[in-house]
């Protein structure tokens, strides 16, 4: 006889105990994600009130001032605090979606449909106030210490995967706010610069995109890209643990070289205008491109077969963001049009943010399809055949 069979009520205390733990820890990785949330929300509340508060200057005349962006005339710090407001408001409603995500109380039957056996739960508020006062008081009176140790073991069991399930939905709401916020930070940042120029040059006239204008501009959004792409390699160095060679090694510098030639590449879009040189803009944007795409082509080859990387849409993400960038900044710079060099970088920042977008979903999919090869439905033989075993019985 075995231990478990000599002792079931030892061993249902073993159990209760070990998922007691599980459910504490569980419970603390939701209620870190809330806290997280809750934080983000009141950092964007900060920043919301300082961008009205910067676009209220001198009622608005400032925000409101006319650039010069060859061949338009628009008001480019509008634009940017406009972008910063509805990236906010993107973010928010993706975080307020994490953070309201819905109870999902797995195996409860409600009590309250007709000729129903009453099923109730230990741990659910909801259920337990679903029943009358006298149903929840006979249920403790009359089921025995041991049947109410097995059913708040079976609800433990159905819980604690529940609540693991909820703070993963949590957590990758807050990992794509995040990344529609970080979006509003940059045009935060378009923003400053651009009220810092119209107050400087002052008068009603249009505001011109001098040098220094452009630089800054050049070095917020290189910086920022720069930024984006580091961390995302460092996070994904991180969770190899350790487990590298001198091929991951390599990968991970041509993947990192990207991350600054992209950078320079952004960085060199924005700071050109006529009558600068344009034949040696063009000649030092088409090396760094060069070397760009060569580096993502061999960190390309270098992913993982196995990993959702290996998605078309944010697999080659990098690649077609260089050549967005570089055709689009080449040909606007070629002909003097400073919003095709502007629009360029836009679209290069939009197509940035796609993969911390579809990442979370992509993994989802990926887990959803590692457990049905793992647990495959039971197939049904087809109508008018018989099994083999119950087609020899028959004969």
């Amino acid at each position: 006889m075995s231990p478990n069979d000599a002792n079931p009520q030892q061993v249902t205390e073993e159990k209760l105990s070990l998922l007691k733990e599980g459910f504490d820890e569980v419970l603390d990785a939701t209620k870190h994600q809330d806290d997280k949330i809750a934080r983000l929300l009141t950092g964007v509340a900060f920043l919301t009130a300082a961008v009205l508060a910067l676009a209220a200057l001198n009622s608005g005349t400032y925000a409101a001032r006319v650039f010069r962006v060859d061949p338009y005339h628009v008001p480019l710090a509008l634009i940017f605090i406009s972008i910063f407001l509805l990236g906010v408001a993107v973010s928010v409603v993706i975080l307020l979606a994490g953070l309201t995500q819905p109870l999902g109380l797995p195996g409860i039957t409600n009590p309250s449909i007709k000729g129903a056996q009453l099923q109730y739960s230990q741990l659910y508020f909801l259920h337990i106030s679903q029943v009358t006062r006298d149903e929840w008081k006979r249920i403790w009176e009359e089921q025995s210490s041991g049947e109410l140790r097995e059913k708040r073991l079976e609800s433990l069991i159905f819980e604690v995967h529940s609540l693991a399930n909820r703070t993963t939905y949590k957590n990758d709401r807050t990992t794509e706010g995040v990344s529609v916020f970080s979006l509003s930070l940059l045009a935060f940042g378009g923003a400053i610069i651009s009220m810092a120029a119209s107050v400087n040059q002052g008068g009603t006239r249009e505001v011109e995109l001098n040098l220094f204008v452009r630089l800054a501009l050049s070095l917020l959004f290189g910086i920022y890209f720069w930024l984006q792409l580091a961390l995302r390699i460092r996070k994904q160095r991180q969770e190899m643990r350790g487990d590298e060679t001198a091929d991951t090694e390599r990968l991970y510098r041509c993947r990192n070289l990207y991350a600054i030639t992209v950078a320079l590449l952004i960085a060199g879009a924005l700071i050109y205008a006529e009558p600068w040189y344009p034949d040696l803009w063009l000649a030092l944007m088409a090396i760094i491109g060069i070397v760009n795409l060569s580096l993502c082509v061999a960190a390309i080859r270098g992913t993982s077969r196995n990993s959702a990387e290996l998605k078309h849409i944010v697999k080659y993400a990098p690649f077609y963001v260089t050549l967005v960038l570089l055709g689009g900044a080449l040909v606007s710079g070629a002909n003097g049009w400073y919003a095709g060099q502007l629009l360029s970088v836009g679209v290069a920042v939009l197509a940035l943010l796609v993969p911390g977008l579809v990442r979370t979903t992509l993994a989802s999919k990926q887990w959803r399809r590692a457990a049905q090869d793992r647990n495959p439905p039971p197939t049904a033989p087809a109508a008018g055949i018989q099994p083999d075993a119950q087609r020899d019985r028959g004969a």
